[in-house]
């Protein structure tokens, strides 16, 4: 495999990366805080049990740990281009 062949493989995991996190930010974490707000109304509105909601509160913070992992890849994958 050539040095162009190897950065492009690099750039083109770089960009999905780039994609992931922008996914992250604008849609995953977002729909999950509105799922998370929208348990908090059935459970105040005794629609759903108490570990129904503790459940909601737990997939934000998961999503945003998996934003941080892809996160975490990108900036690896610049450093890797950069070397």
């Amino acid at each position: 495999m050539n040095a162009r062949t190897a950065f492009s493989g690099l750039h083109e995991r770089y960009l999905a990366k780039a994609e992931a996190v922008r996914l992250f930010k604008d849609l995953v974490i977002p729909r999950a805080n509105q799922a998370r707000d929208s348990a908090m109304f059935a459970y105040q509105a005794g629609s759903i049990p108490f570990s129904a909601l503790l459940d909601s509160w737990e997939s934000p913070y998961m999503q945003q740990v998996e934003q941080f992992r892809a996160e975490e890849d990108h900036a690896r994958h610049a450093i890797e281009m950069a070397e």
